[in-house]
């Protein structure tokens, strides 16, 4: 089957999308990491943490496929 991944990395979390060659939504998986506030008005994440939360949704996303 083809289909198309959108990839958003946000502040909170990985969310990982599939659609197909329509358009139509298949299946969506979302990896969540720690957001660190070092000062005020600062946020920040780990990207060790973002790296592996992608890893674990794309993982999740394409299983049973």
């Amino acid at each position: 089957m083809d289909y198309i991944l959108a990839i958003d990395i946000g502040t909170t979390s990985t969310k990982v999308v599939a659609f197909d060659k329509a358009g139509k939504l298949l299946k969506k998986e979302n990896a969540f990491y720690e957001t660190f506030s070092p000062q005020p008005a600062f946020q920040e994440q780990s990207p060790d943490d973002v790296y592996a939360a992608l890893m674990q949704a794309v993982t999740q996303m394409t299983k049973n496929f």
